[in-house]
């Protein structure tokens, strides 16, 4: 009988007959695995494996740019001999679609649609400004009511405007007066570029304002912008 993939989690099972390597090929790896799945919780969503501060147990879950391991479970395993010795792993467990695991750094669940993971509550805060804007125009103001994550390079969100500028327009974003991101609309192109070099965590306390050149252009109007981030569960 061989090895083969459990369709619910992607768990292992099966043996070859006289087999007596049992670590290696899945049943002490299995126990970790679902002693880990058990919370149904990963500490985080990397692309570079931790190399300290390691115990048998943690469990992360690789972005779709991690090299080898791509969209993969990873697990921190053990490994026992016939003598005691322990040697430590990674193991790596293929999700099954549709396979979801909280993420603790994201404060949200994550799911698998059998090629990628994506964060199973986004959410979008957006807001339309009608007219051409006059010079350092605060255009408009947006209060979150729920705990909102923005992703680097706001990835997701959108940006247009019913009428293109003559010359490029650029919108400062704000988080409580500081400048987070920018959009910038290009001469003559109604479709804005969003810019933003870290990610944008929002609390219900917090004010994301957005302001106009300090000299506007006389055509540009009609602004709409739609922000999708990750809602928090705390």
């Amino acid at each position: 009988m061989s090895i083969r993939r459990l369709s619910n989690a992607g768990l292992r099972f099966g043996w070859i007959p006289y087999e007596d390597n049992w670590a290696a090929t899945g049943v002490d790896a299995n126990w970790q695995w679902m002693d880990a799945l058990a919370g149904r919780v990963v500490l985080d969503v990397v692309s570079t494996l931790p190399t300290t501060g390691l115990s048998a147990g943690n469990l992360y879950l690789m972005a779709a740019d991690a090299g080898s391991q791509p969209n993969k479970l990873a697990l921190y395993t053990v490994l026992i001999d016939a003598a005691g010795a322990e040697t430590f792993a990674w193991d790596f467990l293929t999700p099954a679609a549709n396979f979801s695991i909280f993420v603790a750094t994201k404060k949200a669940p994550y799911k698998f649609n059998g090629a990628t993971w994506a964060a199973d509550s986004p959410a979008a805060i957006s807001f339309y400004a009608g007219g051409v804007l006059t010079d350092a125009q605060l255009i408009a103001v947006l209060l979150p009511t729920v705990l909102l994550d923005l992703p680097a390079g706001l990835t997701g969100s959108r940006a247009t405007a019913q009428t293109a500028p003559t010359a490029t327009t650029v919108i400062s974003v704000r988080k409580n007066g500081t400048e987070v991101a920018t959009i910038t609309f290009s001469a003559g192109v109604t479709v804005g570029t969003l810019a933003a070099a870290s990610a944008i965590a929002l609390i219900t306390s917090d004010e994301l304002s957005f302001v106009g050149p300090a000299t506007a252009d006389a055509t540009f109007a009609g602004l709409a912008v739609s922000l999708l981030g990750l809602r928090k569960s705390a």
